[in-house]
């Protein structure tokens, strides 16, 4: 069984979000196997750094799709960004410090988080987004 996959209940109705999360859980899901393997640091690294880049490029491309709906809660879902980009970044530096026996903990913790963010506060906005788009 795969760390993490897509689920259609992760769906927030929106082709490029959706597109943007099933991106993120599978390198997150690549990540983990790649943890497994001793001799894969080359590969973790490039995992991570991907993961890093595509988690904030998604937030920023989500934050503007809020924007253009006037989306009532954006300030406090851009706070939620926020502190998810804290919480990989700070996963990002103890991958490189050497305290790699601590990734597969915190590999749990920020799939738990990233599924908990879609779960709530995507699935939040998809009602509203939705509505509006309708």
């Amino acid at each position: 069984m795969a760390f993490i996959e897509w689920d259609d209940s992760y769906s927030v109705g929106h082709a490029e979000i959706d597109a943007q999360h099933k991106k993120l859980i599978a390198i997150l899901g690549d990540f983990f196997d790649a943890l497994k393997e001793a001799n894969a640091t080359d590969a973790q690294a490039t995992l991570l750094e991907e993961f890093v880049a595509h988690a904030r490029e998604h937030f920023a491309y989500e934050e503007r799709e809020l924007q253009g709906v006037d989306y009532h809660d954006l300030v406090s879902h851009r706070r939620q960004h926020e502190a998810q980009l804290v919480m990989i970044e700070e996963f990002y530096d103890t991958f490189h410090s050497d305290k790699r026996h601590r990734c597969t903990l915190m590999i749990q913790f920020l799939k738990k988080r990233f599924l908990d963010h879609i779960k709530d506060m995507d699935m939040a906005y998809a009602r509203y987004f939705n509505r509006v788009k309708a």
